[in-house]
């Protein structure tokens, strides 16, 4: 607000200390209307300060529940699809001719199941059998016996697929007469599931 300007002017004939006193008065007056401008100007301020301080906090509510609400959305989210298994020797990985390559996997926020069928011949690998090509590395929970399921093998004996932490390879053991590395065939059909925990 601008102040306003008074200058004492007493009409001829008149009081002066009256007229002066009456002047004072004014003047009183439309400082103390400045006073109080002042006053609701700074109550204004300091009220938009206070929305601004809500509005940053909702903000950060928002964004915390944001966050909670991606991660649950990303633990239940389904995932379908499909990958290509393939069959190897642990001595030497060897080449194979493929009739079958089949794989299937679900995956739900970091659990992963995932089914493959294959059948080769004239495999050139040798050493025990190993079986790559896993849609997702495992997680490294530094524990390889989480991660057991059944594989069942062409002449209709179990065996045991083994995946180890951080890998997408599977190991194989005879069951149940003992517990062997399977040593990998020229020729075999192999279906196996494996069920894990992906790398988070």
């Amino acid at each position: 607000m601008a102040l306003t300007s008074y200058v004492m002017q007493p009409t001829p004939g008149s009081d002066l200390r009256r007229y002066a006193s009456a002047e004072l008065q004014k003047i009183e007056k439309s400082i103390g209307s400045i006073i109080i401008d002042s006053t609701d100007i700074r109550a204004a301020l300091e009220a938009a300060q206070d929305d601004i301080v809500d509005l940053q906090a909702a903000e950060v509510v928002t964004d915390s529940r944001l966050d909670a609400l991606e991660a649950f959305q990303t633990a239940n989210t389904q995932v379908v699809g499909t990958w290509t298994p393939f069959v190897f020797g642990g001595t030497s990985a060897g080449v194979g001719t493929y009739t079958l390559q089949e794989g299937f996997y679900l995956k739900q926020g970091r659990i992963v199941l995932a089914h493959a069928r294959v059948r080769w011949t004239a495999h050139t690998g040798t050493g025990v059998l190993k079986a790559g090509g896993l849609p997702f590395t495992s997680a490294n929970n530094g524990s390889a016996a989480n991660y057991w399921t059944n594989a069942v093998w062409s002449d209709s004996e179990a065996r045991i697929s083994l995946l180890y932490p951080n890998s997408t390879t599977t190991d194989f053991y005879n069951m149940p007469h003992s517990i062997t590395q399977t040593t990998l065939p020229a020729a075999a059909t192999l279906i196996y599931s494996q069920y894990y925990y992906t790398i988070p």
